[in-house]
């Protein structure tokens, strides 16, 4: 910290090897697993992208999505791509209680890892 460039740059290094990777990647590394590898419950999946869900949205239907992905997914068609009927993007709300089970089950796997 005495030198203010050689400060910046192991600082640059440091974020570059610990926070430029996907969030796929990070929980890879993080859990030891693929996610849509089979291992994960798969309830907790994206019926779209087959990931873990980040941002999870309900429709009006009951359907569970990943915000991204449905919102994507409405902009070329305004179906629920599960059930085919009509969908529009006012129709969506955040699912509070999928968000909070996929962080469970994030932390559990963390958990285990560092065991």
């Amino acid at each position: 910290m005495t030198v203010p460039e050689k400060y910046k740059a192991a600082a640059r290094r440091h974020t570059k090897m610990v926070a430029s990777g996907t969030m796929d990647e990070m929980e890879k590394k993080l859990v030891g697993v693929e996610l849509g590898s089979g291992l994960v419950p798969p309830h907790l999946l994206c019926p779209l992208t087959k990931k873990l869900f980040v941002d999870p949205v309900k429709t009006e239907y009951g359907t569970v999505y990943e915000r991204q992905a449905i919102e994507r997914h409405l902009r070329e068609v305004r179906t629920d791509p599960l059930s085919g009927r009509p969908l529009s993007g006012v129709e969506i709300r955040g699912d509070r209680v999928m968000r909070r089970c996929v962080m469970e089950y994030r932390s559990r796997q963390i958990q285990d890892t560092s065991k």
